[in-house]
């Protein structure tokens, strides 16, 4: 059953492989931070499809503007720790990547 309760979740479950909803979904984000509060909710959550979906929203996000996720890295290390599902780790695996090319990037 698909939790749409909320229009952000709606939105997130309309994520797919056309960049045209992928990148209406990550500007909505990116101007309005407290969706992103919300998308980190739902990603630890850890339920069917819309964890997976808001985990692909965090990860999009993070590649327009990674400083946006910086305040909440340590629950991007609680997702990370805590979820098994395939379709959240490959998200935080490339926000990781972000976050230290960031870094690195940073100090040069």
């Amino acid at each position: 059953m698909k939790n749409t309760d909320t229009p952000l979740t709606a939105s997130l479950l309309k994520i797919n492989t056309k960049p045209s909803y992928r990148l209406a979904l990550t500007n909505q984000i990116i101007a309005d931070n407290s969706l992103l509060e919300e998308v980190i909710v739902i990603a630890k959550k850890n339920e069917d499809k819309v964890s997976a979906k808001a985990a692909r929203a965090m990860e999009l996000v993070g590649v327009q503007n990674i400083t946006l996720l910086l305040p909440y890295i340590d629950d991007i290390f609680i997702i990370s720790k805590t979820n098994q599902r395939d379709d959240v780790i490959r998200p935080m695996a490339k926000i990781m990547e972000l976050l230290v090319t960031h870094h690195f990037n940073k100090k040069k």
